[in-house]
């Protein structure tokens, strides 16, 4: 089927191809903002940039990239909810808020110091290597300073390995569409890099100058399906 604007076209298809029952594929540009790996870059910087927020944090867990299960990161949230955790407090060492609110007993139960242990466990699986980046970006003078330290994180967290299983289990039933998304949006950001580098290799790095870069980089890319 073959139309001038596709825009105009594309949810009618779509409503009434599935109501026939006929298969059918729309070849047209995809923007890539909500895809996790833009989320995942995204939220990471706002990380440094907001001070630990709790929206940052949470909108980079939930992308799945740092490879923290989600009943894990359930117990985490709700226990940074309930005590108001921000900023400094992500870097104590151990947490020993309390888990019990009924303040009749004084004394922590056994159950609730395991949860707490669990929950310091978790902590330090996602804390360490953020607080490991954001080091090195206290240290980045240049722009291509950072883009090669973002590179390095990618790399150590395994986040080229987890996008590429998941584009194997994309392809494995038979969702093309997201196999194709996902396949192309780590060569869109590995050329966002590169540009960066090239245009402004040797600009002074500053964290919220940097993430406004990424945010109109990538708002210019879309992707073919």
């Amino acid at each position: 089927v073959i139309v001038r604007e596709l825009d105009g076209y594309s949810e009618l298809i779509q409503v009434i191809f599935r109501e026939y029952g006929i298969p059918f594929f729309i070849d047209e540009k995809r923007e890539i903002d909500r895809n996790p790996l833009i989320i995942f870059i995204n939220s990471l910087m706002r990380i440094y940039s907001k001070n630990w927020s709790y929206e940052s944090v949470f909108a980079y867990l939930k992308t799945g990239f740092p490879g923290i299960s989600k009943e894990d990161i359930d117990i985490l949230e709700n226990y940074v909810l309930a005590n108001g955790i921000k900023g400094k407090q992500w870097h104590e060492e151990n947490w020993s808020y309390r888990l019990n609110y009924d303040f009749d007993s004084e004394e922590i139960s056994e159950k609730e110091k395991a949860l707490i242990s669990h929950l310091n466990e978790i902590k330090l699986k996602v804390t360490s290597p953020l607080i490991k980046f954001g080091e090195t970006l206290k240290v980045s003078k240049k722009m291509r300073d950072v883009c090669a330290a973002l590179y390095d994180f990618f790399v150590e967290l395994g986040v080229p390995d987890r996008l590429q299983q998941w584009i194997d289990d994309f392809n494995k039933s038979g969702d093309l569409e997201l196999s194709s998304e996902y396949s192309q949006v780590w060569n869109t950001i590995m050329e966002l890099l590169n540009q960066v580098v090239n245009v402004l290799g040797d600009e002074k790095f500053k964290t919220e100058e940097f993430v406004k870069i990424l945010s109109v980089g990538i708002a210019e890319f879309q992707i073919g399906l």
